[in-house]
């Protein structure tokens, strides 16, 4: 992202957040914030490309992972 080359950190970015959210079970409570950090820059990604749709779409899983599980 730093570098500003969004077409080869998207997919990185992408599997590096999918991973760990599949494996947030496992990650020990002092890793948890990682998980939203990874989020964030997945959000930084779609700002700075000006895809909003997708940064939107990425908006809204962040804000159900902070309502916590079964809530809206």
């Amino acid at each position: 992202m730093g570098q500003k080359k969004y077409a080869e950190a998207e997919p990185l970015l992408l599997a590096g957040y999918e991973g760990m959210e599949k494996r947030q079970a496992k990650i020990y409570f002092s890793d948890k914030p990682l998980l939203a950090e990874a989020l964030e820059r997945v959000i930084q990604l779609y700002e700075a490309t000006g895809k909003k749709d997708q940064a939107e779409k990425w908006r809204q899983k962040r804000a159900a992972a902070k309502a916590g599980p079964g809530k809206p």
